[in-house]
Parts: C-alpha cells; sequence; structure tokens
C-alpha cells in the first residue's frame, strides 16, 4: 500500500524576516519513506540556517545510505532509522567543524519518521519538542521548558548520543502519519473556545480537502480563516495518508 505524502510550512508573526521551521520528505526506494520536521531555536542564532542544514544533510544521508553494508532492501524500519539519525548526527558535526558555526548556530530540534509502505508501520524519534498524529490519535513531546537540540550533543560521539534517546516510538497499521513542529500549539484566535491541545487536534484530523499536492496548505488556510486564527509561531507539517 502507497501513502500520499503533503506538507505546510508556514509562518508565525513573531518572526517577521524568516521562518524557522523546515521540512523533509523523502522516498527511499521503492519500500520507505523519510519525513521530518525540524524546528529551529529562537534562543540560537540565525535559527533557520540550523533546521534547514538538517534537511539538506538528510538528503544527502538518505541518498549515501542505500550504499551501507548493513544496508538491505528489507531492513527493519527502527535499524534504518538508527542508521540515518546517526549519519546524519555524524554529518552534523561535520558541517559544524567545516562551517566554523557556534554552538548556538546548531539549535534545532528534529522529528524523524520512516515508513515501511508495505508493512503499514512507522517509526519515529523526537528530539525536542514536536507533534505527532498517527491514525487521529495525537501525541504531543515537551520538554517542559527545557530545550532539546541536536546542537547541544555535538561534542559527544554518535552511539553515546543515540543511546540516550528516550523519544522513539514503533506504529503498526498506519493509515495516517502526520509531524509537526510545536507551532500548532502556539496559534492565537480571536475568541478560543477550546484548550491548545484539542485545537491542534482538531487541525490535525481534519481530512485534508483533497488528494492534490497543495491539499495540506489549503487545510491549513482554511481552518485559520474559519476561526479567525493567526500562527504565533512558525508552523511545519508533514502529512503521509493512505
Amino acid at each position: 500500500m502507497s501513502y500520499q505524502t503533503f506538507t505546510t510550512l508556514k509562518r508565525g508573526y513573531t518572526h517577521p524576516l524568516f521562518c524557522e521551521d523546515f521540512l523533509f520528505t523523502h522516498q527511499l526506494g521503492q519500500r520507505y519513506l523519510v519525513t521530518a520536521v525540524m524546528d529551529g531555536s529562537s534562543m540560537g542564532e540565525t535559527s533557520f540556517f540550523a533546521s534547514t542544514l538538517v534537511a539538506k544533510l538528510l538528503r544527502k544521508v538518505c541518498t549515501q545510505v542505500v550504499y551501507a553494508p548493513n544496508f538491505t532492501t528489507d531492513i527493519l524500519i527502527d535499524q534504518l532509522g538508527e542508521l540515518l539519525a546517526k549519519q546524519l548526527f555524524n554529518e552534523f558535526k561535520q558541517a559544524r567543524s567545516a562551517l566554523f558555526l557556534s554552538k548556538e548556530e546548531t539549535f534545532t530540534t528534529l522529528m524523524l519518521a520512516i515508513t515501511d509502505q508495505l508493512q503499514e508501520q512507522s517509526w519515529v524519534v523526537t528530539i525536542g519538542d514536536g507533534v505527532l498524529v498517527v491514525n487521529d490519535q495525537l501525541q504531543i513531546f515537551n520538554q517542559d521548558n527545557h530545550p532539546d537540540y541536536l546542537g547541544y550533543y555535538l561534542h559527544q560521539s554518535a552511539e553515546e548520543w543515540w543511546n540516550a534517546q528516550t523519544q522513539m516510538n514503533t506504529f503498526s497499521q498506519v493509515k495516517r502519519l502526520l509531524l509537526a513542529t510545536d507551532g500548532v500549539l502556539a496559534i492565537d484566535f480571536a475568541s478560543p473556545s477550546k484548550d491548545t491541545q484539542t485545537l491542534a487536534k482538531e487541525l490535525l484530523t481534519t481530512p485534508l480537502p483533497s488528494a492534490k499536492p497543495y491539499a495540506l496548505d489549503q487545510l491549513l488556510n482554511q481552518w485559520l480563516k474559519a476561526h479567525q486564527a493567526t500562527p504565533q509561531d512558525d508552523i511545519a507539517i508533514v502529512c503521509l495518508q493512505q
């Protein structure tokens, strides 16, 4: 069973110059889909660059991973996820060194998903905050005001960093998978009638208006207009749907 990919990226009014979020999608062979959303930190410097750099490095890693000795066409998604994440970490570490980036220029969150279209399974790891929806079930990752960014750990080895990760899940019978940055929890409403989490779930579980590539853009704009709402923070969303 194949999935269709939809994306949307919207700048919040608190970031007048740049959108600090970014997203990534990649078809890895015939079987696997790699998706990700990144949220550059306002605590950092030129945070849009860190989130965008991670996406570009992910593209490089996905292109090269098929040549790795431990990659096979039937590799399990958690094994593929670990392989990609560790290689991404090493690439990010090398990029920081090559570009003489300060620690503050590497602050970005990462929510990375690998979806096996054949098995209808998805594996997701979250570094920092983010919002995940699997088959209309919403899960919020919140560090309770203790930000967690890739750039915090570049002094470690990839193995040390990976062994400390706890926000990992594998899901079966996935019909719809949605990754979002926490900007969906920072939307201003003219007259809010529900709590933030309920409103976010309403947005993220609303059926897409069509199967056209821009359907998620269209949904977000229509939903904001209907609720007289304005994004305060940037929003990046990737949706996979059968």
